[in-house]
């Protein structure tokens, strides 16, 4: 994912981390040891963060009941990044 970086999106960038590595811990699914990898790279004017664990798995994105108190991070997160 890549986003714009100015001082108003800091909390904007922060969000989308955080809900990335998030769904990595509760998703992932791997034996203890097995790390989660975040990576960044600022160029110019975007920032790409990017976040990998070790299962096979790709992460799936669902569509959460409205009393549903989780279930939209990557919906979340793909509103809120540039691709």
């Amino acid at each position: 994912m890549a986003t714009r970086t100015s001082a108003s999106r800091s909390s904007t960038e922060a969000l989308l981390l955080s809900e990335l590595v998030t769904n990595a811990v509760q998703h992932a699914r791997v034996p203890p040891g097995r790390e989660i990898e975040v990576r960044y790279e600022l160029s110019s004017s975007r920032l790409r963060i990017e976040v990998a664990d070790a299962s096979d798995e790709q992460p799936q994105q669902r569509t959460a009941d409205d009393n549903d108190e989780r279930g939209r991070g990557l919906l979340l997160a793909d509103a809120l990044a540039d691709k």
